[in-house]
């Protein structure tokens, strides 16, 4: 099978042979144009959105780009994508090639790239370990069974729900402020490092306790459909909303939430009020 391979100054992808055109978005540093090989237009203007015409099933794109979009519809799986190599693109700040058919995705050595999504496609691990500027990772509904998120001091923001992971180590992460982690098979989920998450969303797991403490920004916290059996929210008094429905909670403490706007409790063993 034909795979991309590491263009020095550039990117290259494989698409699926029976499709005869792409949609991209390519942004360079200086606004220069960007040069292509593999498909009818030879020159691709950096900020625009960009139809190409397929000639070959690999595609090479070469110039100085800082945003790279490739994504596509993730129903139809979009331009069917089915290998990138970015690792050639140095200064890459934001890639998206979500709604594809990737099974791999090497972002190795892009230490300036502040904003992955890659959402809807078909990778079974991830590693984005030592990436210093990464703030933004979406990888929401892929098959992921492994994420390595070491290193990742300055991410703010990670959508991994929707895969099938196990396990998720969240060690280091003390920029993180919104966590969605949701329809996984997780049965622990340790938070002790998250100082500034504001939102948390570990719904529809196999978690049988939440450890909060430390949380003390926590705002929104959904953690439905889990084997939850208690919960204390004793130090996250800047709780503003709550869904804890669907679980074995035999009792609930919200006296001392001062904040709190929206409460479903539904769906557990509580006494009746």
């Amino acid at each position: 099978m034909e795979t991309s391979t590491i263009i020095d100054g550039g990117t290259s992808f494989v698409i699926d042979s029976e499709k005869k055109t792409i949609t991209i978005y390519v942004k360079t540093a200086d606004g220069s144009s960007v040069k292509a090989e593999g498909c009818t237009e030879t020159v691709i203007e950096s900020g625009t959105e960009s139809t190409l015409n397929i000639k070959s099933s690999l595609i090479i794109l070469k110039g100085n780009i800082i945003e790279f979009n490739c994504g596509g519809d993730p129903y139809t799986y979009g331009n069917q994508i089915k290998s990138l190599n970015v690792q050639g693109l140095k200064n890459l700040e934001k890639l998206n090639c979500s709604g594809n058919r990737l099974t791999e995705l090497n972002i190795e050595g892009l230490n300036n790239l502040k904003e992955l999504a890659c959402r809807y496609n078909r990778l079974s691990s991830l590693d984005v370990a030592h990436l210093p500027a990464l703030e933004f990772l979406w990888c929401t509904a892929n098959l992921l069974t492994d994420l390595n998120l070491t290193g990742m001091s300055s991410l703010k923001r990670l959508g991994c729900n929707n895969n099938k992971l196990e396990v998720l180590n969240l060690e280091g992460l003390t920029s993180l402020e919104h966590l969605w982690c949701g329809n996984n098979l997780l049965n622990k989920l340790n938070l002790t490092d998250l100082k500034s998450l504001t939102g948390l969303n570990c719904e529809k797991n196999k978690l049988t306790e939440l450890d909060l403490t430390g949380l003390t920004a926590l705002e929104h916290l959904w953690c439905s459909k889990n084997l939850l059996t208690k919960l204390n929210l004793t130090k996250a008094l800047h709780l503003q909303s709550l869904d804890c429905s669907s679980n074995m909670l035999t009792e609930l403490n919200t006296e001392e939430l001062n904040d709190l706007q929206y409460l479903n409790s539904s769906g557990n063993c509580l006494p009746l009020s």
